[in-house]
């Protein structure tokens, strides 16, 4: 069990960069990029990956699991960043929104700041692609609650798969965990796909539909220590490593998952079956990862602007959503109506104003045009300063 370690990768950091672009992009403008959600899904799935890689490794080391270290450190990465967010959220809610339309949000930031929004989106019968949910502010965090629900529960299934409590023996048996993440990855699934097709909201929220997704990382941190993609030489017992395969893999991974979010249809039932491409595709780059680390795939991954943007996938993920329904809506619609004000001011219709002669150029067709643009000015201030008082009421 000596090779149970998980050390830091760069080709994990430029993973986390294409799944946060993928999301980003598909929020901002889903017109040409309808799969960008498939983003999520790679998370999910790094998360398996990294979580079951950091277990097992404490597993090895230590002999069982510091239960209140591993929850204090997730709590610490997490919690601050999230509370943050919710809070400057509000505030932006506060600022922009009418208050009959506030209560929906407020409902839903009671839950996020619990890690629970995936249940008020899910029993509130509010579907991800549904008109009410793309306005909700806090619609995001439901990815970031299954995965807190994942990793309050996934330490003690390791546990139980291991056969590590004292009740089970308190000997751990590798071979019990494959097969216990095997099954789950098997009902769990068969599970989400029930929910996809009978209820739909729930499959998509709710985290047992999604946990063998997070059991798909588990099993391939797992895999990737046996050297999968090593075949037995004909002349001994020794592996050896098959680099062109591996690195054909990658490529035709990502390609996988870039067509995916490109071409997705519309109104696809998801997760269903469609979630097993873009689940599958990262196993396979994270396999290709461990295999051959100075693969092309890898090292692509590993361009210094994908690890910059990747060290703030999670920040990204955190503001992105606000930002883009609360700012970018109101000032867009702000702007748009100041431009539209300003060709207004240019000309009044001499029966609203009292113009001096000295001030006005002349009376062309029964309206006053400005002399100066320090007239022209004030007026446009003055109308401005009367929209963002609008705004702030």
């Amino acid at each position: 069990m000596q090779h149970y370690k998980l050390k830091f990768r760069p080709d994990i950091e430029g993973l986390r960069a294409l799944a946060i672009i993928l999301v980003v992009l598909e929020h901002a403008d889903s017109r040409w990029l309808p799969g960008g959600f498939i983003g999520v899904d790679i998370f999910f799935v790094l998360s398996g990956f990294l979580i079951t890689g950091l277990l097992l490794q404490e597993i090895v080391e230590n002999g069982r699991i510091k239960w209140l270290a591993f929850y204090s450190r997730r709590f610490k990465r997490l919690l601050p960043a999230l509370i943050f967010m919710l809070l400057g959220s509000w505030l932006l809610v506060l600022l922009f929104l009418a208050p009959y339309e506030q209560f929906f949000h407020a409902d839903a930031m009671q839950y996020a700041s619990v890690w629970a929004s995936n249940f008020f989106f899910a029993f509130s019968k509010i579907g991800y692609f549904d008109a009410t949910a793309q306005e909700n502010i806090f619609l995001h965090t439901w990815s970031l609650a299954v995965e807190e629900q994942f990793y309050i529960v996934w330490p003690f299934l390791l546990y139980f798969f291991l056969g590590a409590f004292q009740w089970q023996g308190g000997k751990a048996d590798w071979k019990r965990l494959v097969w216990g993440l095997c099954g789950t990855l098997l009902i769990c699934f068969i599970f989400g796909l029930f929910l996809s097709y009978t209820q739909p909201v729930w499959g998509f929220y709710l985290m047992p539909a999604r946990a063998w997704q997070f059991a798909a990382g588990g099993l391939t941190f797992m895999l990737s220590h046996k050297l999968i993609f090593f075949r037995k030489d004909n002349v001994g017992n020794r592996w050896v490593s098959m680099p062109f395969i591996a690195v054909l893999l990658g490529w035709v991974a990502i390609v996988s998952l870039v067509v995916v979010a490109v071409l997705m249809p519309d109104n696809v039932v998801y997760p269903g079956f469609w979630a097993i491409i873009p689940s599958l595709a990262t196993c396979c780059i994270l396999l290709v990862g461990s295999i051959e680390p100075n693969s092309s795939m890898a090292k692509c991954l590993s361009l210094k602007p994908m690890q910059g943007i990747g060290r703030l996938s999670y920040s990204w993920y955190l503001w992105h959503w606000p930002i883009l329904i609360i700012l970018s809506e109101n000032v867009f619609q702000w702007l748009e109506q100041a431009a539209a004000d300003y060709q207004n001011v240019k000309t009044l219709d001499f029966n609203d104003i009292i113009c001096p002669e000295k001030q006005c150029n002349a009376m062309q067709n029964g309206q006053i045009v400005f002399r100066d643009n320090q007239h022209l000015t004030q007026a446009y201030v003055s109308s401005l300063s009367e929209k963002v008082i609008e705004l702030l009421e």
